[in-house]
Formats: structure tokens, C-alpha cells, sequence
């Protein structure tokens, strides 16, 4: 004998509510998850007062909510009499504000100030003066 089964739909109102509350936490974490600091952009230019040039990326994308930046800083030139560097220093880290500092593996701190059109900052050389760095 074949019996056939009928599924009753049942509302279940703490199973509505579940749903409700998982959607506002996923809401709320990806509100929360937009990257604070500056946004993201390339910014080239030159290091007053010490000869050198600046490349500066700010990523587009944040990790755990926040972006890195990578910066290069060096004063060699290209050429067959071309003068040696005698600064090349690559700079990797968090960018959590509109001014942030970097440190190189050769204790080298560069300080980054963006606004809305440029970059500013400085340079300091392990126990040395700080030259500014403009855009």
C-alpha cells in the first residue's frame, strides 16, 4: 500500500528572525570591511633636497581592511658616466591614514602626507637629517 505524504509549510518565526539578523551582519561587515586611510593611486615625483627620485602605490585593494602602500625612493641615474646610487631603498607596509610612515629593511623611515592632489613627506636616513620629498 502506497502511501503519499503531504509537506505542510510551516512558518517558523525564530527561523525568519536567524535569516533577518544573518543578513544585517553581512551588511554590517561589508559596510565594515570598505578600507580606511587614503584611497588608492601612484603618485612619481622627486626628493627635494637629496637628489632622489619617489614612486609611491597605494593598492586598490584592502587587506583585513586596510591598504598597503610600497614606495621606492633611490638617487641613481642611468647612463655610461652616470654616478652609483647611494640611496635605493624599497618601503612596503600599511597605509592606514592620510599620513603614514614606512620603514625599509635598512632602517630608512618615510613619512607620507597625501592630500587631495599630492603627496608630501620625508625621508630619514638612519641617524641623517630628513629631506623633504614633494610631488
Amino acid at each position: 500500500m502506497n502511501r503519499s505524504h503531504t509537506a505542510k509549510r510551516r512558518r517558523h518565526p525564530a527561523a525568519i528572525g536567524a535569516v533577518a539578523l544573518a543578513a544585517m551582519i553581512a551588511a554590517a561587515a561589508s559596510a565594515a570591511a570598505k578600507p580606511a586611510g587614503p584611497p588608492a593611486g601612484s603618485w612619481a615625483g622627486t626628493l627635494s633636497g637629496a637628489r632622489a627620485f619617489i614612486a609611491i602605490v597605494i593598492a586598490a585593494r584592502a587587506h583585513d581592511g586596510v591598504r598597503y602602500a610600497a614606495a621606492y625612493v633611490c638617487d641613481g641615474q642611468t647612463g655610461k658616466h652616470a654616478p652609483s646610487a647611494s640611496v635605493s631603498q624599497w618601503f612596503l607596509g600599511p597605509a592606514r591614514s592620510r599620513q603614514f610612515t614606512l620603514t625599509s629593511n635598512s632602517r630608512y623611515r618615510l613619512t607620507i602626507t597625501l592630500t587631495a592632489n599630492s603627496a608630501n613627506g620625508t625621508l630619514k636616513r638612519p641617524n641623517e637629517r630628513s629631506p623633504d620629498a614633494r610631488r
